[in-house]
């Protein structure tokens, strides 16, 4: 029966560990940010080392092999530490999704630590403490009282994650945002509950599925983020416009307008030729965080269309709208960050907009259309200069 049980467990952390090493493979740096991906693959390290440990661990609890005090002592710490470190990695990974510049700030990165390394340092140094477990004469773990700093400080990160998800959910009107937040919300909600019923059973299996549950949650919401999303703005790309276009423009119709905008920056490559690539990078960057600003205000879609082009698609709650009413906010929140960041241009977009009412044209065919309007206003500016 010893057998049987074990091997079951062994079946279970080779799987664990086999399809770590699939998404360590899989992550890709062209979906996260630099710091994201060292993070999260040093998540998954982490999380290899925990199930190697928790299966040696295993043979010992089952008497399969028979070790000294001090090598189980050894192993044990190992072991906590582990899972200590995956659980600060996946904090430290959330706070780079939700909050990147709060990452940047020198004392967040200094000060975030601190518990981590505190807990560390309490385990490391147990053989000669004894303040966080012993081992009984049975060669069995029993838990003293500074073993509660590990779930303590470990609670108190996905606290404060869920604390700065849930401010920045009911401050943000932006829809993608918003499902990155809560999804930050619902996994954080996850792991507190496995952590108690880890905690009130000390039983072996539940804390390693429960954490790969937890990374591979994450996982495919960094990959389907990545697929649907521009690297650089962080807004829908054009396969994600594709998509909604296709599917929205099917629900279109006279009474039921659908608006299509299409935007670019105005004197953009004299900006990257002035300023570097650099600060091109920047003005797109400044002009797509307007337009979600603005299509969060009036319920639209928004994507980078390419290059410099950015579209918007609009389906307002009243009849023969104030098409001007998206391009000027636009204009506006432009002028108010470029005067804040004390940029030497001022930004600005011209822009083409075509009502979408037959369901038979195609989304190129509306693209088109709005294109026309955009460098018909284009030319007129020209000529006025």
């Amino acid at each position: 029966m010893v057998n049987e049980l074990f091997y079951a467990y062994l079946i279970l952390m080779i799987s664990l560990f086999v399809f770590t090493l699939f998404l360590l493979i899989k992550i890709s740096p062209d979906l996260v940010s630099k710091d994201e991906h060292t993070v999260f693959r040093l998540m998954l390290v982490s999380f290899m080392i925990y199930v190697f440990l928790c299966t040696l661990w295993a043979m010992c609890e089952f008497r399969l092999i028979v070790l000294p005090s001090r090598v189980l002592f050894t192993i044990y710490e190992l072991t906590t530490i582990s899972v200590v470190t995956v659980s600060f990695m996946l904090f430290w990974f959330m706070l780079l999704r939700i909050a990147p510049r709060a990452f940047r700030r020198p004392y967040v990165k200094w000060l975030a630590p601190l518990p981590y390394v505190f807990t560390v340092i309490l385990i490391a140094t147990n053989y000669w403490t004894k303040v966080v477990y012993t081992i009984d004469s049975s060669q069995h773990i029993q838990y003293e009282w500074g073993y509660n700093a590990v779930p303590i400080i470990t609670v108190a990160y996905f606290a404060e994650i869920m604390f700065i998800a849930a401010m920045k959910y009911r401050k943000t009107t932006v829809v993608s945002k918003r499902r990155t937040y809560r999804l930050m919300i619902e996994a954080t909600l996850f792991i507190f509950i496995i952590a108690y019923v880890d905690n009130m059973f000390r039983y072996l299996t539940v804390l390693p599925v429960a954490a790969f549950g937890a990374i591979l949650f994450i996982f495919v919401n960094v990959q389907e983020s990545g697929i649907n999303s521009d690297k650089l703005t962080l807004m829908n790309n054009r396969r994600k416009a594709d998509d909604y276009l296709s599917d929205r423009l099917k629900n279109v119709s006279e009474e039921n307008p659908m608006y299509l905008y299409v935007f670019d920056v105005d004197s953009f490559k004299q900006i990257n030729d002035r300023y570097g690539h650099a600060e091109g990078d920047d003005a797109l960057v400044m002009t797509a965080s307007a337009i979600k600003q603005t299509v969060g205000k009036y319920s639209g879609f928004a994507a980078r269309w390419g290059g410099d082009e950015f579209i918007i698609a609009w389906t307002p709650d009243k009849k023969a709208p104030d098409l001007n009413v998206i391009p000027d906010s636009i204009s506006e929140l432009l002028k108010q960050s470029c005067k804040a960041a004390g940029k030497p241009y001022e930004l600005s977009v011209s822009w083409g907009c075509t009502a979408c009412t037959n369901p038979t044209l195609s989304a190129a065919a509306y693209i088109k259309e709005a294109d026309a309007g955009l460098y018909e206003m284009k030319r007129k500016r020209q000529a006025l200069r």
